[in-house]
């Protein structure tokens, strides 16, 4: 009896917790989940460098810790979560080390700051007195999981899909390209800056509809004084800044890197989807180029471009710019010199609001329509035009020499030797 009532209860408490997940009424479904890297350090001059996981949000956002490695469960024992300041100490020590301050209000979920019942710490509507250090641990084990928490501004998304320039590639050739484009330059013009490098998030889900998964490369900068920050952080250290007043803002255009997969799901498209007033299909051949001026955009008016869902950002015209989707200022798009690569869904937004969707398809050129065929096809004209001049004229040279042909009767055939005359010549085949 014991054991039945038992195990009505715990179904009971899994029923409720199972409403609790599915509820989204205070946003929890949208929140950004984080998972804690083994600690690891790297030796430097002697001196060991914290490499404590930095996890990047935007203002307004929300973002949840777990109070476990990435891989591993909860082991259910007594855990507090601590907060401090952003920096440590010279001697490793954290800064101002306090308990993290928890709703108390009922739901649980209606709080701003909460922990969950697996001791997982949730921050929603997420502001500037947040960035810190977030730390995890318990009474019975000396183990503790750290956080750093750099704060993006608000209009940076930080993840793929948003505001944030992002720069995309289907294979890691991409990325040395990003890395010497992007990141070297900054550690040669700015002294005080160690080494620039990025945090590999894990492969998001997979766009059915796209198919593509997208995993990202979010930028960090290393300063030679040992901190090491998101590099468009708006808690980045005022005393550097002052040091070196360009660095910040070389830093905070400095786009991450998205690494794009080819994946297969199912295409699920929802039903509020709100379809855009004008609708364009183009079928184009390779080497192409087409322009696309958005319909009801104005000078007063902000107009976003977005292919297959990732923004195009305006880009600076220059010698290279050869092939490729250029954006200018006034919200137009050149697609120069197409590709198959350029084929996709591309979208205009006007004040945000969804006005022109053009499906542009790049199929590779025909070969009957291309030059080199159209040459070779010359070439060999000009061959059959020999090879017919040249049978003709054997043709009328026979027709000419016809009186010497000899007429063989069916007696001839019997004989060992049949005389032929062949172009004025006797012959003789036996």
């Amino acid at each position: 009896m014991f054991e039945e009532t038992l195990l009505f209860l715990s179904a009971i408490v899994t029923i409720f917790v199972g409403f609790v997940r599915a509820d989204c009424s205070f946003g929890d479904c949208h929140r950004r989940e984080t998972c804690a890297d083994r600690p690891w350090t790297e030796s430097r001059e002697g001196r060991n460098d914290d490499r404590v996981r930095i996890v990047d949000a935007p203002l307004g956002s929300d973002i949840e810790f777990l109070c476990n490695y990435c891989g591993e469960k909860d082991k259910g024992q007594a855990r507090f979560w601590y907060t401090s300041h952003r920096m440590l100490y010279s001697n490793g020590t954290l800064a101002g080390r306090k308990e993290v301050v928890l709703g108390m209000s009922d739901p649980m979920e209606s709080n701003r700051v909460y922990m969950t019942l697996d001791h997982r710490l949730v921050i929603r509507n997420l502001t500037s007195s947040d960035t810190g250090r977030y730390s995890c641990s318990g009474l019975e084990t000396d183990e503790r999981l750290e956080y750093a928490l750099d704060l993006l501004p608000a209009n940076s998304g930080g993840r793929p899909g948003a505001d944030v320039v992002a720069v995309t590639a289907d294979s890691m050739a991409g990325w040395t390209q990003y890395e010497s484009r992007y990141l070297a330059p900054v550690t040669k013009a700015f002294p005080i800056v160690w080494k620039m490098d990025v945090d590999w998030d894990p492969w998001g889900p997979c766009d059915g509809c796209a198919g593509k998964r997208y995993r990202r490369a979010a930028c960090r900068v290393c300063f030679d004084v040992g901190i090491r920050m998101a590099c468009r952080s708006i808690a980045l250290p005022a005393t550097v800044m002052t040091v070196s007043p360009g660095l910040a803002a070389k830093l905070s255009t400095l786009p991450d890197f998205l690494l794009a997969e080819t994946c297969y799901a199912y295409c699920q498209v929802s039903n509020k989807r709100r379809l855009p007033k004008y609708r364009n299909t183009f079928v184009l051949e390779e080497g192409s180029s087409l322009t696309l001026v958005c319909a009801e955009a104005t000078a007063d008016k902000k107009v976003t471009w977005r292919k297959d869902g990732l923004l195009l950002t305006e880009t600076e015209s220059t010698a290279d710019d050869t092939s490729g989707a250029l954006l200018d200022t006034f919200g137009t798009l050149y697609l120069v010199r197409l590709t198959d690569n350029d084929s996709g869904n591309y979208t205009c937004f006007v004040d945000g609001n969804r006005t022109q969707e053009v499906l542009l398809v790049v199929r590779k050129s025909s070969l009957l329509s291309s030059k080199a065929y159209a040459r070779h096809l010359y070439y060999l004209y000009y061959i059959f035009a020999m090879y017919f001049v040249v049978f003709g004229a054997r043709i009328y040279y026979a027709f000419l020499n016809r009186r010497y042909f000899l007429k063989i009767t069916d007696s001839d055939v019997l004989k060992p030797e049949i005389p032929i005359v062949y172009l004025g010549r006797k012959i003789r085949i036996r």
